[in-house]
């Protein structure tokens, strides 16, 4: 799924009725529905979590054992995420965005900090002509990306997961689109390997 920024990952339907990413794949359970009258239809949970204000790839499924194997941190999974800033990073901030910072008593630090073109920050179509940065963790920590970069001295304006292991959000994938995935896709995900962007 392409989430949209404004969309939690939740399965219980009292903490945000209508704006639960889970919501977005009600054409496709209506569809299920139709096809397997009488059958209950398969309960699906997002695989990790983005926060509500991130949008991009989010990953959902009924099979645990694959949900865990992408999210435990012993996988060492590659999740990219594009940031994009208020202001152009000095050389000095991008050092202490390399360097990590403490997160619930443990010290994360990005695999990788790039600068991206500024047209490639925030959702596709966007217009910000500020900074963008490329990050990859693998780390899971909640809020990691935000609080890395609110260590370095940045604000952030948008962020946006691009890549999860070695499955990269396919450009066509409007925001709030969906699809399913074959084995190859699936597997590609846990190899953590894919084109790069």
């Amino acid at each position: 799924m392409n989430k949209p920024a404004g969309y939690i990952c939740s399965n219980v339907s009292d903490k945000a009725p209508g704006k639960r990413a889970v919501d977005l794949l009600q054409p496709w359970l209506s569809q299920w529905e139709q096809k397997h009258k009488g059958q209950l239809p398969p309960r699906l949970f997002t695989v990790g979590r983005l926060d509500v204000a991130t949008s991009g790839l989010l990953f959902l499924t009924n099979d645990g054992d694959w949900a865990n194997k992408v999210i435990h941190p012993s996988a060492n999974i590659i999740k990219e995420y594009w940031a994009a800033l208020a202001q152009q990073p000095t050389p000095g901030q991008l050092r202490l965005l390399r360097a990590g910072t403490t997160i619930e008593g443990v010290h994360v630090r990005p695999k990788l900090v790039n600068m991206r073109p500024a047209a490639a920050a925030g959702s596709k179509g966007s217009t910000n002509k500020r900074a963008a940065v490329q990050i990859h963790v693998s780390e899971g920590k909640k809020h990691e990306v935000r609080l890395l970069v609110a260590a370095a001295g940045l604000q952030l304006l948008a962020l946006e997961r691009v890549r999860v292991g070695g499955f990269v959000l396919p450009k066509n994938l409007k925001v709030g689109g969906y699809m399913q995935l074959d084995a190859q896709a699936l597997q590609r995900v846990l190899s953590g390997t894919g084109p790069a962007i």
